[in-house]
C-alpha cells in the first residue's frame, strides 16, 4: 500500500492551547495559501490549514487513479484521527466542501467542466480571475508554485475523468444532486 502525506502549511497557527479548532480545506485549483489572510483574524483559535493530496505542499501521486472522492475523504479522516483533533469548526470551499461535508455546489461542477477543457492550468491566472482586488505578481506566482508542470497539474485538469469525483459521490449518495 502506498502512503501519501497530507502536509499542513509550515505552521500550526493561532492559539495552540485553544480547545476550539478551525480546520480550513481549500478547493480546486488552489491550495492552503488561499487562507493566509484568515489567520490573523482567527488568532484566538487553533487554526489548521490542510493541503489536500495533489495540491500545495502535499504529496502528488503520479497514478491518476489515486484521485478519487473516497480517497480524499479517507486521507482527511486519517489526518484528523492522527492528530486527535476534536471540537472542529470546518471552513471549506468547493472540493474542500465535497470532502469535508459531502456536498457539491454548482460552482464545483462548473469548475470540473472548465478543467476538463484544459491541457494545462495556470492556477494563478484562474485565481486572479475570481478575485475582485488587484493581485501582486508574487501572489499569482505563489498559487502556481505547487504545480510547476503538467506532471503536477493532473489534479487541477483531470481531462481523462472530469466528473470522477462527482460520480463517486453520487454513487454513494444519489440525494446529493437533489440539493443543487
Amino acid at each position: 500500500m502506498i502512503l501519501y502525506v497530507i502536509r499542513r502549511i509550515n505552521r500550526n497557527e493561532g492559539n495552540k492551547s485553544s480547545p476550539e479548532i478551525i480546520l480550513l480545506l481549500h478547493g480546486e485549483p488552489s491550495w492552503s495559501y488561499l487562507y493566509r489572510h484568515f489567520i490573523p483574524k482567527l488568532k484566538k483559535y487553533r487554526v489548521i490549514i490542510v493541503d489536500l493530496i495533489g495540491f500545495g505542499k502535499s504529496d502528488k501521486p503520479a497514478n491518476k487513479n489515486d484521485y478519487t472522492y473516497q480517497r480524499h475523504v479517507s486521507w482527511i479522516r486519517e489526518f484528523i484521527e492522527n492528530l486527535n483533533l476534536n471540537n472542529i469548526t470546518l471552513f471549506c470551499q468547493d472540493l474542500g466542501s465535497l470532502v469535508g461535508y459531502g456536498k457539491i455546489s454548482k460552482g464545483f461542477i462548473q469548475w470540473l467542466d472548465f478543467a476538463s477543457q484544459q491541457t494545462t492550468t495556470d492556477v494563478g491566472r484562474v485565481i486572479k480571475s475570481g478575485v475582485i482586488r488587484d493581485m501582486k505578481q508574487e501572489e499569482i506566482d505563489a498559487y502556481n508554485t505547487p504545480f510547476p508542470n503538467e506532471q503536477y497539474q493532473y489534479i487541477t485538469i483531470n481531462e481523462d475523468k472530469p466528473h470522477e469525483i462527482v460520480e463517486h459521490l453520487i454513487k454513494d449518495n444519489p440525494l446529493i444532486l437533489a440539493r443543487l
